[in-house]
């Protein structure tokens, strides 16, 4: 659909140049001008003037060239050189060529005039003994652009058809009408040609070579047919001059086909855009980076948008529309823009910003000043962040990208620092047995790495004798970590049991001497050291076989993951081995 309307603007365009060049570019042949050489615009009006057909004098149109030339070569310049001129389409509007006798080149300061600074750089005009003539050196460059312009001669018309065409009709004699004809065949047979031909090329070497096996057919089928057009353009390019047309109608025609070339040469853009874009996706589908599959829709509508804007600017300028001024009011405009809309601005480079640096990836838990969540979407402006709650809140890009970010999912592994408070009843040597119990639990728990974990009495507080417990968790996500929690915190409670040490917690301890009828709450510790540690090493055998049973777990679950990742990659690998098949439009319709 944008392609379509991409089509529609630059031919509008065209239109627009094409109904309003003729107005702007009318050449007045029929002034008075005196043949005296003093000015370039007098030089070019010889030679053009004297080369009409109400006015035919070659001998006078080589007076445009330096005299040291022989007169035969003088006359051949000046039809080869107009030849040349009506051959791309270029009309020489007089009132545009300085009538200055001391006219200067502004580039170089010398009495140089370059009629057509882009197309013919090397053929100007040059002032020798105070008169102007067209260089010598421009000799060398004519011949050449003649060759270049008419490989297979001026004349090759007039030689091929068999027999004089001495009728005209709009203004052209017979057997110019009668090689447009020919010539709109061999375009029309010549698309249809190249356009098949290409097609398997394109698919081969987008399924092959790349690897992209699901690239639609349907853009195939486009940029064949594209390809093929630019390639029956640069066919028109070079056969029509030599059709001898009028300068009118073939600046008309050459301004139009480098109008629609720039045109199909964005389309074919745009499409490889599409297909560097699928190239891209399939790239992402390999990697672990979430934040590519955001990244990338954003990129393919940044280059289709410059793709757009370049296409234009030169559409524009082959229209003689200044575009240094366009673009600097464009510049002034977009600066006011920027300023009306800095917040928008501010959202955009922070959407870039998070993209290179990628400081965190779709799905990841992270915390910032006021939220708490996992990243859903990173967009264009915003970014969507689910809450704990579940709730869906929308934070700008810009203010995203100043903000401190907690990562909490790149975090390698998950630290556990809890303490653990025990009465202050409880004896010395069952918090050492019960710290003993602790380290073991770390130790054989799967998912707990036992290196730089920390178990140490840590102090004596108001109400508790803390215990400070620190180790780190490996687990892959936040629901596993919970789990792996309660694990260790479920055994370090029977483990207190085991031990018979209590859990302390906020309390104000009243002591009243004696109370014969009831009995003390304190417990009676009358057990030996040994015995505690006897009966905490039988419940840690018990755990440990608990442990074995959840490291059986784990592994089970590691495994199935592993699998289906190895049952994702053969697939994959089969694809790009076994491509799926594209049928050939061309097939289709010959079937």
């Amino acid at each position: 659909m944008m392609v379509k309307v991409f089509v529609r603007i630059g031919l509008l365009l065209m239109l627009w140049g094409l109904c309003s060049g003729p107005a702007v570019l009318a050449q007045n042949n029929d002034e008075e001008v005196e043949i005296t050489l003093f000015t370039p615009r007098n030089t070019a009006f010889i030679h053009l003037h004297y080369l009409q057909r109400d006015s035919h004098n070659p001998d006078s149109a080589a007076r445009a060239f330096h005299p040291s030339l022989p007169p035969e070569k003088r006359r051949e310049l000046a039809l080869k050189l107009q030849q040349i001129y009506d051959g791309l389409g270029l009309f020489v509007v007089m009132e545009r060529i300085p009538n200055n006798p001391e006219f200067r080149d502004t580039a170089t300061n010398d009495h140089i005039y370059i009629p057509f600074h882009r197309d013919l750089p090397n053929i100007f005009l040059e002032r020798i003994d105070s008169l102007w003539y067209y260089s010598p050196q421009s000799t060398e460059s004519i011949l050449k652009e003649h060759s270049a312009l008419y490989p297979f001669g001026s004349d090759i018309w007039i030689n091929l058809l068999p027999f004089d065409w001495d009728f005209e009709f709009l203004g052209l004699e017979g057997w110019q009408l009668i090689a447009a004809l020919i010539i709109a065949l061999i375009v029309i047979l010549l698309h249809l040609i190249i356009s098949r031909f290409i097609r398997p090329i394109i698919t081969r070497f987008a399924v092959r070579r790349i690897r992209i096996p699901d690239v639609e057919p349907r853009l195939i089928r486009r940029i064949s047919r594209v390809i093929s057009l630019l390639i029956v353009l640069y066919v028109l390019k070079i056969l029509i001059p030599s059709l001898l047309l009028p300068i009118s109608l073939s600046e008309f025609l050459m301004r139009a086909i480098r109008i629609v070339n720039t045109v199909f040469i964005g389309v074919l853009l745009y499409r490889f855009v599409e297909i560097l874009s699928a190239y891209l996706n399939m790239l992402s589908d390999k990697t672990d980076t979430r934040m590519d599959k955001q990244a990338l829709p954003i990129i393919d509508k940044i280059l289709k948008i410059l793709v757009i804007i370049v296409v234009l600017m030169h559409v524009l300028a082959l229209l003689d529309v200044n575009v240094t001024a366009l673009l600097a009011g464009i510049s002034i405009g977009g600066l006011a823009l920027a300023l009306a809309s800095q917040d928008t601005a501010r959202n955009f480079i922070g959407s870039i910003i998070i993209f290179i640096d990628q400081p965190f990836q779709v799905g990841d838990f992270i915390q910032g000043s006021n939220f708490l969540g996992s990243v859903v979407e990173v967009g264009f402006r915003s970014t969507r962040i689910m809450l704990i709650n579940t709730s869906i809140v929308t934070i700008p890009n810009g203010q995203l990208a100043d903000m401190h970010i907690t990562n909490f999912g790149k975090r390698k592994f998950r630290m556990m620092d809890p303490k653990i408070s025990l009465t202050y009843d409880t004896p010395p040597d069952r918090i050492e047995v019960f710290m003993e119990g602790i380290k073991d639990i770390i130790r054989e728990h799967p998912k707990i790495v036992d290196e730089n974990s920390i178990v140490n009495f840590f102090e004596m507080a108001d109400y508790a004798l803390v215990v400070f417990v620190r180790a780190y968790i490996a687990v892959p996500d936040y629901f596993t970590e919970l789990r792996v929690k309660e694990e260790f915190y479920l055994s370090v409670m029977r483990l207190a049991a085991t031990v018979g040490v209590r859990f302390a917690f906020p309390s104000s301890t009243l002591y009243i001497e004696q109370f014969p009828e009831k009995q003390s709450l304190i417990p009676r510790y009358e057990k030996d050291k040994e015995t505690v540690r006897n009966e905490m090493m039988t419940f840690l055998e018990k755990n440990k076989a608990h442990y074995e049973k959840l490291r059986t777990e784990y592994e089970e679950i590691e495994r199935l993951k592993q699998l289906e990742k190895e049952e994702e990659e053969r697939r994959l690998a089969e694809e790009k081995n076994n491509p799926p098949a594209h049928t050939d439009e061309s097939e289709k319709d010959t079937r």
